[in-house]
């Protein structure tokens, strides 16, 4: 007998949503997907069939599924949520693709762990322990079964108003982008001097290893913010993974608002942009290139690497602040803030001041909310196609417009 099952892994929102950078966000949606391809080929290599969404072309499920072709994908592209048809025990393939899931997540946790966390272990207060507990209960796998897919969907529906997911109570200080979850180091910052102390240390200690520009002065972080920010780095994503991702450093929404600026003065000024580019790399801390390569198409090579700094050394009132730009050598901050305010000074082709870059930007939002409603009136088949058809466009598109 044919059964359908509908399987859905969460938290999804809030996953996404509690980020800091432009980077976060990346992570956050690539590692959903990654861990959905990994759910799906489990309950595939179980005997199923994956009938919604169409993932059998789409670069990160065929990576997962060990067929690699071209560059590693970079867009987080398989959803959440997906509908298996077998003809066996559909609770086996439930559990085979929760399974799949289980290991994909411990690996990452695991390179993340011993790459960023354990060295620092010493520093801490049950730090291990912390770490266990958050990465243990975090994510939820729903499943309903029906003899056809639009009855397993509507079971699953159903299914999710019974909320049997209950993660542990989390105490202690929280951390500074998950604010419902425990920050790493154990230590209770009113506590004490003696605590407040500690928990620097415990995050100096980690912050030597990461480095100044990926973990700010003043975050403090859980083991599912850390895991997110980290598992793209060089160091751990191979091991990961299984594969390396070019998204180490990820344009900052301050670069983003910037980047119409940052062609003017490419053309107006290249020479001068290109000095104050070595001047920055000279005396800023570490990190302060995070493009490997620049997302402008300029060919402007006279402007050297401006167009790949960190976005925070483009403002002149930012400069001053040892939290947004720090420098390696202090004495030099009023000089940077001359030269840049000599760029600003440079007149465009109208005659009028380049000025200071804008840190506004535009967020583009879709949503899916509907598209049940669209399946069940024209079916499952036309609307996945059109979604792969759109996901493979978009990344043409967001470059196409400096995205």
């Amino acid at each position: 007998m044919t059964t359908f099952v509908d399987i859905s892994i969460g938290p999804v929102q809030g996953f996404v949503a509690q980020s800091r950078r432009t980077r976060d966000l990346w992570g956050s949606s690539y590692l959903l997907s990654f861990l959905s391809a990994h759910a799906m080929h489990g309950a595939h290599e179980a005997g199923g069939r994956i009938v919604r969404p169409l993932v059998d072309k789409d670069p990160l499920y065929q990576w997962v599924s060990h067929r690699r072709n071209g560059s590693p994908p970079q867009i987080g592209s398989v959803p959440n949520h997906f509908v298996v048809e077998t003809e066996r025990d559909y609770q086996a393939f439930a559990q085979a693709a929760e399974a799949a899931l289980g290991a994909a997540w411990k690996r990452v946790c695991n390179a993340v762990w011993d790459e960023f966390v354990a060295h620092a272990c010493p520093d801490g207060d049950e730090t291990n322990a912390i770490w266990r507990r958050q990465v243990a209960g975090f994510w939820e796998v729903m499943w309903a079964a029906g003899p056809t897919a639009k009855s397993a969907s509507a079971n699953l529906a159903r299914r999710k108003h019974w909320r049997s997911h209950r993660p542990q109570g989390e105490p202690g200080d929280k951390c500074t982008v998950m604010s419902d979850l425990q920050e790493l180091s154990g230590h209770m910052r009113a506590e004490s001097r003696a605590s407040r102390e500690a928990q620097d240390a415990f995050w100096s200690r980690i912050r030597r290893r990461i480095g100044l520009l990926d973990l700010r002065e003043n975050e403090r972080l859980c083991a599912i913010a850390l895991v997110k920010r980290m598992f793209p780095k060089p160091k751990v994503a191979c091991e990961a993974l299984g594969w390396n991702v070019d998204a180490t450093y990820w344009p900052s929404t301050v670069y983003i608002g910037a980047v119409p600026w940052v062609r003017q003065v490419i053309k107006a000024a290249p020479e001068l942009a290109a000095q104050y580019a070595e001047h920055v790399e000279a005396h800023a801390a570490d990190g302060v290139l995070p493009l490997k390569h620049s997302p402008l198409d300029t060919g402007e090579a006279a402007a050297g690497k401006f167009a790949r700094l960190d976005a925070n050394y483009l403002h002149r009132d930012w400069i001053a602040d040892e939290q947004r730009c720090p420098l390696k050598t202090e004495s030099k901050r009023e000089a940077l803030a001359n030269a840049l305010t000599a760029i600003n000074n440079v007149m465009d082709e109208r005659g009028q001041k380049l000025g200071a870059p804008s840190s506004y930007y535009a967020l583009l939002l879709a949503d899916g909310d509907r598209l049940g409603k669209l399946v069940r009136e024209i079916g499952g088949q036309p609307v996945g196609e059109a979604l792969a058809r759109f996901t493979g466009d978009v990344p043409t598109l967001v470059e196409r417009h400096d995205g």
